[in-house]
Order: C-alpha cells, then sequence, then structure tokens
C-alpha cells in the first residue's frame, strides 16, 4: 500500500473486444493507482455470461488489497470462463490475480513475485495498532484466498513479511502457479538492468534469510537466477555474475552523476550570465527613462521567470516617465555629477534649470538620485 496519486486509465484502454464472446482485459499497471479496481469489478460482473471468454492479461507491480479484493471476487464468482496471463510480471496483488483464472497461462520470459501485505515505508514509521490490525486482517484474507486456490501447493511462508519471486515461466509452472507456459525463446533478452534486478532479489532474499528452510528455498531460486543470466545452475558462479553486473551497474551511475554534475555547473554559468545580461538591460532601462531608479531593483528581483528576449520585451513596452538623457550626459560619472551638485546648491529647480548645464542636471538626477531630485524639489517650495 502506498499514497502515490491516482490517475486512472479509461475503462477503454482496460478491455478490447476481441469478438462478440472475447473479451482481453489487460491489467497493465497497479490496481488502486492506474487501474481502477472496483470499475474493473463491476465489468467483470456485467460479462459474467456463460460462454464469454475473458483473458486477464497481467503486468502489474500490485496495488490496492482494498480495491483488489473487488476483482478477486468477480474473478472467482464469474460465469464467464476467465483465463489469466502473466505477461510480464504479477507481484503481489497481481500474483493474487494469476490464481484467479480458471486457466493460468504465462510466458516463458515472465516472473512472479508474493509477499504479505503491508504500508509502503513502514519500516520507516512505525505502525499504530489500529494499522497492525488492519494488516493482519487484510494478511488473513489473502491467506484464506490463496490457500483455498492452490490448497496444498500454498506455502505458509509465502507471507512471512519476505518477498518471494518465481522467476521465469518455467518455475511458476513447477510450483503449481500456472497451468500452462506460452513459449516466446525471449528467455534470456533482457536489459541488464532487469538481470540485476531479479538476481539482486534473489541474493537479498538469501541474505536475510534466518533459518534452514528458507536458506534451502532461497538457494533453488537462485538456480532458477542462473537460466536468466545464462550461466551454470552453480551458485558461485550465478553470485559472481551478479557481482559483476552490480559493479557493472555502479559504474555506470557513476558516469550518470558526473554527467548530471557537469549540467549542473553549466546551468550554474548560464544563469549567472543571464543575471549578469538582466542587471545591464534594467539599468539600460533606466538611462532611457522607461524605469524609475526607486523600481529597478524591484523589476531585477523579479526577473528569474523571465527569459532575456521576454524581459528586453517587457521595458521596451513601458511608457518612458522622463525624457532620456543627452548623449553627453548619459556617460557622466557619479563624481562627476556629485562636482555640478555643489554648483547648483541652494538653488530652486527654476534657477537650476535657467544656468548653463541645469536641464541636463535635473534629468540626471530624475534618472539615477530620486532622492537629489525630491530634495531639489522640496527647496522650491520652501523659496515660495
Amino acid at each position: 500500500m502506498n499514497n502515490a496519486a491516482k490517475s486512472f486509465k479509461p475503462m477503454s484502454e482496460v478491455v478490447n473486444k476481441i469478438d462478440d464472446k472475447t473479451y482481453d482485459v489487460r491489467i497493465y499497471g497497479d490496481i488502486g493507482y492506474e487501474i481502477d479496481g472496483h470499475s474493473l469489478a463491476q465489468w467483470l460482473s456485467n460479462f459474467s455470461i456463460p460462454g464469454i471468454n475473458i483473458n486477464v492479461r497481467i503486468n502489474t507491480h500490485g496495488g490496492y488489497t482494498y480495491e483488489g479484493t473487488s476483482v478477486i471476487a468477480e474473478m472467482l464468482s464469474s460465469k464467464a470462463n476467465i483465463t489469466t496471463i502473466n505477461d510480464g510480471v504479477a507481484y503481489s496483488m497481481g500474483f493474487i490475480l494469476m490464481q484467479c483464472g480458471k486457466h493460468r497461462k504465462a510466458r516463458d520470459y515472465s516472473s512472479s513475485m508474493v509477499h504479505a501485505a503491508h504500508y509502503e515505508n513502514s519500516d520507516m514509521t512505525p505502525l499504530t495498532d489500529s494499522e497492525k490490525m488492519y494488516l493482519s486482517a487484510e494478511n488473513d484474507k489473502l491467506f484464506t484466498i490463496l490457500k483455498g486456490i492452490l490448497g496444498d501447493k500454498f506455502n505458509n511462508e509465502w507471507l512471512d513479511g519476505k518477498d518471494h519471486y518465481f522467476v521465469l515461466g518455467k518455475t511458476q509452472e513447477d510450483a503449481g502457479l500456472v497451468d500452462e507456459v506460452i513459449n516466446t525463446g525471449k528467455t534470456i533478452d533482457m536489459h541488464v538492468q532487469d538481470r540485476y534486478k531479479v538476481c539482486a532479489a534473489m541474493l537479498n532474499d538469501n541474505t536475510n534469510s534466518n533459518t534452514n528452510s528458507n536458506t534451502n528455498s532461497s538457494m533453488e531460486h537462485l538456480k532458477t537466477v542462473a537460466a536468466v543470466i545464462g550461466c551454470e545452475e552453480n551458485i558461485s558462479v550465478v553470485v559472481s555474475k551478479v557481482s559483476a553486473l552490480r559493479e557493472e551497474i555502479t559504474a555506470k551511475n557513476a558516469v550518470i552523476a558526473a554527467k548530471d554534475a557537469e549540467i549542473t555547473r553549466l546551468n550554474g554559468e548560464i544563469k549567472a550570465f543571464d543575471n549578469v545580461e538582466k542587471t545591464r538591460l534594467v539599468e539600460a532601462g533606466v538611462a532611457s527613462g522607461r524605469i524609475a531608479t526607486d523600481k529597478a531593483k524591484e523589476l531585477t528581483d523579479n526577473t528569474a521567470s523571465l527569459t532575456i528576449a521576454q524581459l528586453k520585451a517587457v521595458i521596451d513596452a513601458m511608457t518612458p516617465i522622463h525624457k532620456p538623457l543627452p548623449v553627453s550626459q548619459a556617460g557622466v560619472s557619479a563624481a562627476s555629477t556629485a562636482s555640478a551638485a555643489s554648483q547648483f546648491s541652494g538653488k530652486t529647480i527654476e534657477e537650476v534649470m535657467a544656468m548653463e548645464g541645469g536641464e541636463a542636471y535635473v534629468d540626471r538626477l530624475r534618472a539615477v538620485d530620486k532622492a537629489a531630485y525630491s530634495n531639489l524639489l522640496k527647496f522650491k517650495k520652501k523659496e515660495e
């Protein structure tokens, strides 16, 4: 069980009509997350008709026991002829659904896994007493269903809290979990990541086993892994090849991490360049008379979501708040402005404007020094 967001596939993607009497039901995804278990159960109920053939094709890691039980109930009670097919993986709830068919098939490359019901991340977050009671009831239900279907072929250890894998169709057939193996000739054609995951699961199961019976069972599972990775049924050879696969994955992950670090560095350089260019555009906007000095920092701080081209377009679209500085004055340094300030000190704005260079001085203040410009205006009012 987990808290992943639900995004159900429409029933039109789940059910495919083959002919008037045959339907394919694809449980491709997890029940309760991608597959709406209750809607599927309702569909199965509607087509519980003698003479109807329903192929329930399974490729799922499991899902909610709550919704899965609805599907189980309809499959077990259906008057239709239901065949279950393991098209890839039948894990957790998918394992139980596989057992609910009147005829069970598995592709030769497929695998199954059974375990007890559990809450996701329960190893990190302690369960409440209520949650423990709920899990106990759920596992009693799973035991009853599987024991009722499989009889003596059911193994009590399957609900011991560990993951129990059945790799390849032949292994599932030998365990009494399927009635027929569909031969595709693709048993060895597996990606290195998939081979590693299968083998690692077997090795972890072996490492975590405490009893002789569990150890022996794990060793038997390990032998089946040999067929997947193409080596002889010798445990030491299997372990050796799995170790080599683990090293291969570690090396590839290191390369990926280095590439990610390089991407992060380059993104940082691009961001730094963008920030410099955006600051330059804002400063140019101030000099052109489109941006007030007291608004420049605010605009600069709010440009993170804008590209350079977008910021330029925003500034170009602004209505000028004062006339641009004369070219001869636009480059005047702060030092020369300060020097000019002493020349015009004690003058009203009308007096300053009438003096040589006064108009350019006022334009400069208005554009780059609002405080000084405000003081000049106030000085005028005092004189009146």
